[in-house]
């Protein structure tokens, strides 16, 4: 059976969930193995060279490797060595051969570029080896692992950076010195969810993130992630003129990570629909002398735009536009299995706008906007909630038309107080995604509530011991 058919089924029978844990370590030992791809073989072993070439070579002795770092950024995985043959920026790891392959952009050598291995620790709450695969997942995950993802309610570009935690039994103290003996900052995390049926390569992608903290007690190591967007944090000086707002992203990433823009870094067809409906965009902080860090100068293009700036689980960097056309999924009312709350908070609630955009990037100025203050729904909504409420923005936009069709996606937006609620559903719903719009019917359980609803997904969070997933929604009008 696929992984869709045995999702899908009613009664889940043996799920799985695996953890993988890359702890990365530098690796300078590299034969070339054909234009731009070099090898390294983790036991030494290289029978096509002279071994008095391989005199500095020593084995490294790592098991799987399941990530690969230049500088600042990974290097992506591909199903064999004859793609990274023909794939720039790419690798592939033989289980079987224990070799590595790699290419790296403009066919650079490796010896210019800093390059880090991730070595993969496999974890899972009982020990298991998936279907055709030689990696043993130790049963050493305590409790559940936590996931969350959420945006910000009323700052529709604002960044709130993804949660993630769990727990490994130290009972053993096999993870006493871990921390000492390992550079540990920084490394990938992915959690991966399937069956025990199913072959590794079938398994689901869930979330990807990297390490950011330890602990380490006497029974357990406990380990904190973090949303890789906030990896994206050298500080520079971007400048850009009337630039559609996402090729100014692509820019950026381009020039300060080197992160070309194609399929294996972006989600091309999401990103795309976006780009062709953005305004465009100046930033100059190099007249204003001034320097940001990477993820900001984005959190201010999204800002700007009314969109979100996310990183897929599979890692790929992807833009969400507001768009409640799109209906990616219904959640049938029989799947809902909570008794739902919805909360209805007023103060979200704006009436009119006031819209900076044009700025002036000069310094000594004394104010850098023009401002546009939009009252053109005020009396309306303050007929409805008895209360005015004017909420400044302040955009990278350039100008008055773009200005006033962002005050007008404002209004629109937040006219009308919306109920929140809770709804914890089964795991099949996974690929809906934050700021997605599904058609949802909350009942009571013996009879007819809201209807079947157009509805936000503003929080999703996993709860992979009970197979389960929490969705917070925005509830809008009846569909």
């Amino acid at each position: 059976m696929s992984f869709e058919t045995l999702i899908n089924n009613s009664i889940l029978k043996y799920p799985r969930v695996l953890l993988e844990m890359d702890i990365s370590v530098r690796n300078d030992q590299w034969i070339n193995y054909g234009a731009g791809v070099w090898k390294v073989n983790m036991d030494n072993s290289y029978p096509e060279v002279d071994p008095t070439l391989l005199i500095p070579f020593f084995a490294l002795n790592y098991e799987t490797i399941g990530s690969v770092k230049v500088d600042s950024f990974n290097l992506v995985k591909v199903d064999s060595a004859l793609e990274v043959v023909n794939e720039s920026n790419s690798f592939y790891f033989d289980r079987t051969s224990k070799d590595l392959f790699i290419k790296i952009y403009n066919y650079d050598k490796p010896s210019l570029h800093l390059i880090k291995i991730g070595v993969m620790y496999g974890f899972s709450y009982n020990e298991f080896i998936p279907q055709n695969s030689l990696d043993t997942y130790e049963g050493r995950v305590k409790n559940d692992i936590t996931i969350s993802m959420s945006r910000d309610p009323l700052y529709y570009g604002k960044m709130v950076y993804d949660f993630s935690s769990y727990n490994l039994i130290n009972s053993d103290a096999e993870y006493d010195s871990f921390g000492e003996d390992n550079n540990v900052y920084g490394n990938e995390i992915r959690i991966l969810y399937g069956f025990e049926e199913l072959d590794y390569e079938d398994y689901h992608l869930l979330y990807s993130a990297y390490l950011e903290k330890i602990k380490v007690s006497e029974s357990e190591l406990a380990v904190t992630l973090s949303d890789k967007r906030k990896q994206l944090s050298a500080e520079v000086q971007y400048q850009c003129t009337d630039k559609n707002a996402l090729e100014a992203i692509e820019e950026l990433l381009y020039t300060v990570y080197s992160i070309p823009y194609n399929s294996n870094y972006y989600n091309i067809i999401q990103w795309e629909a976006a780009k062709a409906l953005v305004p465009n965009i100046t930033i100059d902080l190099v007249t204003a002398d001034e320097e940001m860090a990477v993820n900001n100068i984005i959190q201010d293009i999204c800002s700007s735009v009314f969109g979100l700036f996310r990183i897929d689980p599979d890692n790929k960097y992807t833009f969400k536009l507001l768009n409640d056309a799109v209906i990616v999924d219904t959640i049938e009312s029989y799947d809902i299995m909570n008794n739902p709350i919805i909360e209805y908070d007023p103060t979200e609630i704006i009436t009119s706008t006031k819209i900076g955009y044009n700025k002036d990037w000069n310094p000594g100025y004394t104010s850098p906007y023009t401002f546009l203050v939009d009252t053109s729904k005020e009396q309306e909504i303050f007929d409805k909630y008895q209360t005015y409420k004017q909420k400044t923005f302040f955009t990278l936009l350039t100008n008055l038309t773009d200005a006033q069709s962002f005050s007008d996606y404002i209004l629109n937006y937040f006219d009308t107080v919306r109920g929140t609620t809770n709804i914890i559903v089964p795991i099949k719903y996974y690929s809906i995604e934050v700021a997605d719009f599904v058609n949802c019917n909350i009942k009571r359980r013996n009879g007819e509530w809201m209807g079947l609803r157009k509805c936000e997904i503003l929080g999703k969070s996993y709860n992979l011991k009970n197979n389960t997933i929490n969705f917070k929604l925005r509830i809008g009008d009846l569909v």
